[in-house]
């Protein structure tokens, strides 16, 4: 089967690595994959609209995926057409900070995206809510998270490898978009979570240039995982964390209620800095060692098993199979 994936932006490097990651266990699967990274921009949509046309043309594709709502949805579901699948991912729905009339705009493509595929896709039942139409026939699939690469190092290895000291308190944090993440919430609960505890914890933020294959080591030498976001779809740094066997102390945001079901220990916490930092100080008053059991749990939605569920999806849009 010949799939063509577009991906906003240049779908190089560590932009848009997930759906990377999900192409990449596709192709496992004796699948064929064409990646076309869609500039979204005003200047360079169009030249890249032609290209993609003449693309479309040459591998008469049997499925276009879109791995983004907005314009890059829209975009594939109008050439696309019956082979369209559009896959939903956070933003592309959620609220975020930005222009009012951008924001705006963006969401209405995404609808009109949807309206317009052949099979829509979301990442937790939280943004199938927000759909317009079709709130009925869609399949929720979490990202996945590849096993493989995200495995637990021992604690004192971990650390020694990255030079942190094992006596200090580590707190990790995704902070690609601090804006969206709230940062600035963080910041406050780790404050509490230091009068509470006595001593100083470190906030250890991911950025957007932390290497992808550093993020393993650094959740297996973590004390704990903290998200504080307004809005998520499902975020993957926390089934990565589960992996990784990483504590996750979270605000209940996406689908992370669901995820971590199951799991201890985790912290499911209202979106408030005093309750956040009281949750921390539990899971800090303990030494490193403590581990969750996330890597069992996370088995429901390994990297690989994502992949099979879109095989099929593909199969079935492609008129190889009915689901």
């Amino acid at each position: 089967m010949k799939i063509l994936s577009i991906i906003p932006g240049s779908g190089q490097g560590s932009s848009m690595i997930f759906a990377s990651r999900l192409i990449s266990a596709l192709i496992e699967l004796g699948m064929s994959n064409t990646t076309y990274g869609l500039d979204t921009g005003a200047a360079r949509y169009w030249s890249g609209l032609t290209k993609l046309r003449r693309l479309l043309k040459e591998l008469q594709p049997d499925i276009v995926t879109a791995h983004y709502g907005s314009l890059t949805g829209l975009t594939a579901s109008l050439l696309g057409g019956s082979r369209a699948v559009v896959i939903f991912r956070g933003s592309d729905l959620n609220p975020w900070k930005g222009p009012r009339l951008h924001v705006w705009m963006s969401h209405v493509l995404s609808h009109m995206a949807a309206y317009k595929a052949k099979h829509v896709v979301c990442v937790s039942k939280e943004l199938r809510r927000k759909l317009w139409w079709r709130r009925a026939g869609i399949d929720i699939l979490p990202t996945g998270v590849d096993e493989n690469l995200f495995r637990p190092t021992e604690f004192a290895l971990a650390r020694r490898l990255l030079g942190w000291s094992c006596s200090e308190r580590v707190v990790l944090f995704n902070g690609s978009n601090r804006l969206v993440k709230r940062l600035d919430r963080a910041m406050k609960s780790v404050s509490v979570a230091e009068i509470l505890l006595g001593m100083p914890i470190r906030l250890e933020v991911l950025e957007g240039e932390t290497p992808p294959d550093r993020i393993p080591l650094m959740m297996s030498a973590a004390n704990c995982l903290l998200m504080a976001s307004d809005y998520e779809g499902s975020p993957t740094v926390v089934q990565e964390a589960m992996a990784c066997q990483l504590p996750v102390v979270s605000v209940d945001v996406g689908d992370v209620r669901e995820m971590l079901a199951g799991v201890t220990p985790s912290w499911i916490v209202r979106s408030d800095p005093d309750d956040i930092g009281r949750a921390l100080a539990e899971c800090l008053c303990h030494d490193g060692s403590r581990r969750s059991n996330g890597r069992e749990v996370i088995q429901r939605c390994s990297l690989s098993g994502i992949a099979e569920r879109f095989e099929a999806i593909y199969s079935a849009v492609a008129g190889e199979v009915r689901l």
